[in-house]
């Protein structure tokens, strides 16, 4: 599993997972990551979105071509909740 120190690293990452569902016929997928990073405007909103879309993304098991990343997956969600603690 990937570590993921920094909101950029996140990025980047989703993005991958961008071209992984756009390659694989999922424009679904793609569509909601891609509209979670860039339709929010601030980064706790964007984190949240990204949140709520990546929990929803790694339980529909139907998605095989995501097995090998479920857990980064797992990893960006754990950090995006780590950054939101207080």
């Amino acid at each position: 599993m990937r570590i993921f120190n920094s909101a950029q690293e996140i990025y980047d990452f989703i993005e991958e997972l961008i071209e992984l569902a756009d390659s694989e016929g999922d424009s679904e997928t793609a569509l909601l990551l891609h509209d979670a990073l860039r339709n929010n405007f601030t980064a706790s909103e964007i984190m949240g979105e990204l949140r709520f879309v990546l929990k929803k993304v790694n339980k529909d098991r139907r998605k095989e071509y995501l097995t090998p990343f479920r857990d980064d997956i797992t990893g960006v969600i754990h950090a995006i909740n780590k950054s939101f603690k207080t």
